[in-house]
């Protein structure tokens, strides 16, 4: 966990996570407990191989409930693509801009950082519990 100080000069947290290639179960509350004290200013990085979008032609009724329930979530979900991605479908996703990069937006709160973009997080970045 890392935690940085937003523009409110509030600290969030920042979870960094990889390779769940469509498995998702980390983030159930029994696993991943300390969700339970996250807002939706504190987010969950997931770097590469999210699996979440997987479907060949068109979001499937699994997609749907995933994304779904990572925006029923307490925290921002990000994902960086990595190479086991469906890119012809994610490449449908609108682009916009957020916190100065581009990033296509899955649900209301799952994104996705378009490859090599950087964002502005905010700030002062710091290990947990320091």
């Amino acid at each position: 966990m890392v935690a940085h100080m937003t523009s409110n000069h509030e600290w969030s947290m920042i979870y960094i996570t990889g390779d769940c290639h469509g498995n998702f179960e980390r983030f159930n509350v029994s696993i991943f407990s300390e969700q339970k004290e996250m807002t939706k200013d504190d987010y969950v990085i997931i770097c590469g191989d999210f699996g979440g979008v997987w479907s060949k032609y068109e979001e499937s009724r699994q997609e749907t409930m995933i994304l779904d329930w990572f925006d029923c979530k307490s925290f921002t979900a990000l994902f960086v693509l990595g190479n086991h991605e469906n890119f012809d479908r994610l490449s449908e996703y609108p682009v916009e801009k957020w916190h100065g990069g581009k990033v296509q937006r899955k649900g209301m709160e799952t994104l996705s950082y378009q490859s090599s973009e950087l964002v502005e997080t905010g700030i002062a970045l710091r290990r947990g519990n320091e």
